[in-house]
């Protein structure tokens, strides 16, 4: 957060007053978002939590420098960004309909179907109201906070682009690069260069952090399915962690060894494959709502819905790494909510519900 206030001014200074509006009023509805969503978690004690002070702080020092950049008679810049271009034009079409509505589906369904929410909840024990009431505080503040965690990508992308930090003709996938190195040189920070010094030092940490995080998180993830469902462990070993911790340590190194394979038979690099993976997750959408709403799941269409979403991903894979229109690369979310849907809806028998129901009321109640 601190690297991204005090490079905010770059923005006043290469693209004026209207790019860097807009992203400043990101800037502040994400911090209000994370801080609402870390006082929700108890709102009897709402600063009982240290984390709520983090962006409190960021709060008030972007708005310190943001008056500071508008009173200091810094004269600011006139460069054209995308802000800048008509939204129902230009912005639209370059990435395509199709496109920004399959990411749009990514983003809204993700969070129904995240399995390491999930696995959070499944790891708590116990059914207590104490428990239930930590779990229904997390999940609003998982609520809030999540959406927030996008919003600085958006705010970090928008800073690189509008504050000038690529330059003419280099790639936009060197966005991060660059800035880095504008970090560095000290020509990122501008008239805050006393702040040179820590910022650079601190983007690579935090750079560090969010990647080791996302391993963090994979290796929970494997170890809880390992523990829980994989039927090699039997049960009179479930409440052992040394399956769990053999069964992660085999399926992580297999993973090392299968993606370069993958990589040079079938020719997709890395985002290809972790977009496609990042969607298949979709594949669930339609048996977790059903869940989330007390339906009745029919468990043949449920099987269904969830191996016809695993072959639409499949299959947009293959149509990213095969098709040249970058557009392709970005169509596995919808084609992975489409397979699920297809799927149950194919395979949905009304009548076996309705017996399985049926039977159910019937049971004597115990």
């Amino acid at each position: 957060m601190a690297v991204l206030i005090l490079t905010l001014p770059a923005v006043w200074i290469h693209s004026g007053t209207k790019a860097f509006t807009i992203i400043f009023s990101i800037f502040i509805v994400t911090l209000l978002l994370m801080i609402v969503g870390k006082m929700t978690a108890d709102l009897r004690r709402p600063f009982h939590d240290w984390q709520v002070w983090i962006p409190l702080l960021a709060t008030v020092g972007l708005i310190a420098v943001g008056w500071w950049t508008r009173s200091s008679g810094l004269t600011p810049g006139a460069s054209p960004t995308i802000l800048d271009e008509p939204l129902f034009g230009t912005q639209l079409k370059a990435q395509g309909y199709f496109a920004l509505f399959s990411l749009f589906i990514a983003n809204v369904l993700w969070m129904p179907v995240d399995f390491s929410t999930w696995q959070r909840v499944a790891s708590v024990e116990g059914t207590s109201q104490e428990a239930l009431d930590r779990l229904r505080r997390g999940t609003w503040r998982v609520i809030f906070e999540s959406p927030a965690s996008w919003c600085l990508g958006i705010v970090l992308g928008l800073i690189i682009h509008a504050g000038g930090f690529i330059p003419a003709g280099k790639d936009p996938s060197e966005a991060l690069p660059s800035f880095s190195t504008a970090l560095e040189n000290g020509t990122a920070t501008g008239h805050f260069a006393w702040a040179t010094g820590w910022l650079y030092p601190l983007f690579i940490i935090a750079c560090l952090s969010i990647m080791l995080s996302t391993v963090d998180s994979i290796i929970s993830a494997i170890a809880f399915t390992a523990d829980r469902d994989l039927p090699l462990i039997s049960e009179a070993k479930k409440n052992r962690l040394a399956p769990a911790r053999t069964w992660t340590l085999i399926i992580v190194v297999a993973g090392l060894f299968i993606y370069p394979l993958l990589r040079q038979v079938a020719g997709a690099n890395l985002p290809t494959f972790l977009y496609a993976a990042y969607s298949m997750q979709l594949s669930l959408v339609v048996i977790v709502l059903l869940a989330l709403y007390n339906k009745r799941i029919d468990g043949r269409a449920a099987f269904a819905s969830l191996l016809g979403g695993f072959i639409a991903t499949g299959i947009s894979l293959y149509l990213a790494i095969r098709v040249a229109d970058p557009d392709a690369a970005v169509l596995p979310p919808v084609f992975a909510v489409l397979g699920a849907v297809v799927g149950y809806v194919l395979f949905f028998r009304r009548r076996a519900l309705a017996a399985n129901t049926t039977t159910t009321n019937d049971a004597p109640k115990t």
